[in-house]
């Protein structure tokens, strides 16, 4: 396949906008990037978290965590 007289490289995946659109005969979404970042913020947080405030915590996990889930729009 070409474009302009150029090969179009063919892959199985590509990112669009922070979500992975798979190849098949429908549309399909990987979210398992989004997902493993989301855990990975989760994480970095409680790791180093210890002693801070309940409410900073949730306020922590709402800016930096769940920002990875909206933007794969889960």
């Amino acid at each position: 396949m070409s474009l302009c007289g150029y090969p179009v490289e063919w892959c199985e995946t590509i990112k669009y906008l922070g979500v992975y659109l798979e190849v098949g005969s429908s549309v399909r979404f990987d979210v398992s990037p989004a997902k493993t970042a989301f855990y990975a913020a989760c994480n970095a947080i409680f790791l180093h978290s210890s002693g801070v405030n309940e409410i900073a915590l949730l306020h922590l996990q709402e800016t930096y965590s769940l920002s990875y889930i909206r933007l794969a729009n889960i």
